[in-house]
Parts: structure tokens; sequence; C-alpha cells
């Protein structure tokens, strides 16, 4: 299926720590399990205005790419002010087979708040979100103009550029097996 990778999650320097950032648990969008079902409601519709507003609005991605059914699988992660707002989000599809590697995903952060450290708590929470669950590497689509940030991460970049949604991307991987 199509997967297309990530906004500029933390464009700029973003050295500093924000203050007014709080990460929310990651959502579980699959009803009843214990104790997500109340926050499915609250969480899901915020995942979908920063979607809208990254990919649909500001990127032009077409609604039948960004919504490609998947989300119910995934497990998320969900930035908010210290407000309550939902300033930005992203996903991890699991892996397919214990020799998969899980994908990571659809990582947005509002532009007011790009540079700020947002889209780095939310790559490092699921992250670790993916080593709690001793999946053995990430993958990402992501957007070339990101591949500096993931390169941070210690992703690597691999094979050619392609173009995704009318936007040129690059799949990046991240060995998790070695403790990174």
């Amino acid at each position: 299926g199509r997967s297309r990778g990530t906004s500029r999650p933390d464009e700029g320097g973003g050295d500093g720590e924000v203050e007014d950032l709080a990460l929310a648990d990651l959502l579980d969008l699959r009803a009843g399990e214990p104790g997500v079902v109340e926050r499915r409601h609250d969480g899901e519709p915020l995942l979908r205005a920063i979607r809208e507003a990254v990919f649909l609005r500001e990127q032009q991605v077409p609604v039948t790419l960004e919504w490609d059914g998947l989300d119910e699988d995934c497990r998320h992660a969900l930035a908010l002010s210290m407000k309550g707002d939902a300033i930005g989000c992203g996903r991890i599809i699991p892996p397919n087979n214990p020799q998969s590697p899980a994908h990571i995903g659809r990582l947005a952060v509002l532009p007011d708040w790009r540079g700020k450290r947002v889209g780095t708590a939310l790559l490092e929470a699921l992250l670790d979100y993916a080593r709690s669950m001793k999946y053995p590497e990430v993958i990402v689509h992501a957007q070339v103009q990101a591949k500096s940030f993931y390169h941070r991460f210690g992703f690597e970049a691999e094979g050619e550029e392609f173009m995704d949604a009318g936007i040129p991307h690059v799949l990046m991987r991240l060995s998790l097996a070695d403790g990174r």
C-alpha cells in the first residue's frame, strides 16, 4: 500500500526545550482494548485534525491517500500543548511478521510548533514503543526535506528517491537490534 512519510517535523535548530508541550500516551485506536476505549473518542478527532491541516490542506495530499485504512492497526502518538491543543502526531504500523520492520509514518507537526522539538518528542515516543515491543527495526518513508531529522536518530537512507502523493520521499531504516 501507499504510505507517505512526514512533514517537516522539526525544522531549524530546535535545541531549546519546549516548556508547554505534553506528550500524550500512545493511543491505540482499536476499540475494545482495556484502557483505550475512552481515549479513542478523545484522541481520534485530534489526530485527524492535525493530519488534515498538515497533509490535506498544507501539502495537498489526496484524501484517498491520507486515510489508508491502516490507522486502526497502528499505535499513535499525540503531542498536546499545555493548553490541551493537539499540535503534532505520528503512528507506527506493527511488523507483518517478526523479521519485518515496523513502519513509522504520518508524523506531522502544526506549522507554529515546528522547530520546537515536538517532532523529536513524537519520534522518540514511537521509537520507545518499538523498542518495548522488541521490533528488530523500523522504517520511514521520509519526505526528502526531513532526511536530516531522521538521520539524527540513526536512520540511514536506502535506495532511490521516489514520489508519493506528489512529494519526493526516501526509504530510511533504523536497526533496533543493537539497542539503539
